[in-house]
Formats: C-alpha cells, sequence, structure tokens
C-alpha cells in the first residue's frame, strides 16, 4: 500500500481533519504563553508547530478536490468550462447583447452619437418643464379673460340699472315740477280769493 493510496482512506481523512484542530489549538494556546512570559510557552509552540509540519506533509499527497459537473443538474451550465479550453478567451456574452451591438455598428451609433443622444433627451426635459410653466400662464391668462368678459357683463348691467334709476328720477322731477306747478297754481288762485 503506497503513501497516496493511504491518503485516499476515509480514516485518514478523519484523522487529518482533527490533526488540523489539534496543531492549529496547540500553536495559537503556545502563542499565548509566549506573549504571557508563561513557562512551557517553548514547548507548546515547538510541538504544535511540528504538528503543523506533520500536517502539511501528509497533505501534500492528498489528491486534488474534483470539481463536480454541475451541467449534470443544470443543463444551462453546459459548455462554461470546457476542458483544454483557453481561460484567456473571453466568454461568449449574451446573444441578444451581441446583436445589439452589431445593429448599433452597422448604424454607425457611436459614443458621440449616444452622448449628443443623451444632451438631446436633457434638453427636451427643460424644455418640456418650459412649457408646462407656460401653460399654467395661458391658464391664468385664460382665468383674467373670463374675470374681465364677467365684470364687463356686470358692468353692462349697472348700466342698465343706472339708465332706469335716470329714467325714474327724471320721471320724479317732471312730477316735482309739476307739483311746483300746482303749487303756484294754487298760491295763484288763494290770492285771487282773498281779494
Amino acid at each position: 500500500m503506497g503513501l497516496a493510496q493511504l491518503t485516499q482512506g476515509k480514516g485518514f481523512k478523519q484523522l487529518m481533519s482533527k490533526l488540523y484542530g489539534f496543531g492549529a489549538a496547540i500553536v495559537i494556546v503556545g502563542a499565548l504563553f509566549k506573549i504571557q512570559h508563561w513557562e512551557g510557552a517553548g514547548i507548546m509552540l515547538t510541538s504544535g508547530l511540528l504538528t503543523e509540519a506533520v500536517i502539511f506533509f501528509f497533505s501534500a499527497f492528498e489528491p486534488p478536490h474534483e470539481d463536480v459537473d454541475w451541467s449534470l443538474v443544470y443543463p444551462e451550465l453546459a459548455g462554461m468550462h470546457e476542458p483544454g479550453a483557453d481561460r484567456k478567451k473571453p466568454k461568449a456574452g449574451d446573444p441578444v447583447a451581441q446583436y445589439l451591438d452589431k445593429m448599433l455598428a452597422d448604424a454607425k451609433i457611436g459614443p458621440d452619437l449616444i452622448s449628443n443622444l443623451g444632451t438631446g433627451l436633457k434638453s427636451l426635459g427643460e424644455n418640456t418643464a418650459k412649457m408646462a410653466t407656460m401653460s399654467n400662464a395661458a391658464v391664468a391668462t385664460e382665468e383674467y379673460s373670463k374675470n374681465v368678459t364677467a365684470a364687463s357683463k356686470q358692468v353692462s348691467t349697472l348700466t342698465a340699472s343706472y339708465e332706469k334709476a335716470a329714467t325714474a328720477m327724471n320721471s320724479m322731477s317732471a312730477a316735482h315740477d309739476d307739483v311746483k306747478g300746482y303749487t303756484e297754481q294754487m298760491k295763484s288762485a288763494g290770492k285771487t280769493w282773498r281779494l
């Protein structure tokens, strides 16, 4: 039985997981003893570091971790990591994005044109805000016009009322003149009767 076969066994893997923990614990406690200047720090650090050295020696013979083929469970992952493929080669992007890039290139739409489009849209937004302000002014002007029309109607009604009042006053004045003339006639008649 070779060293490689020994490292493949289940018992070896369990032993190694326990050794990792024990070795690390001894090194940490040894460091604490060293920092506090307690006795036994040198022995603890030496034994912990030797344990770690043995662990690293045997871990060199462990087989590399095998990657699971997730494409068996998730078919959409198939082809992402093909064996022998150059890792520096860029991944194929989204076909829709590639088609859009091709259409933009064919239409000669570059960064400058897109920048100008952004500037135009910003200007459009500002002009729209100004138009909203102008529409508010138009509404106010329309209200003013309605108020002037209503006031004009009120002035017409007031003029008609003044005309009626003037006619009534003229009638009263004429009646007063008639009464005055009647009074004058009565006075002259009274003078005539006295004589």
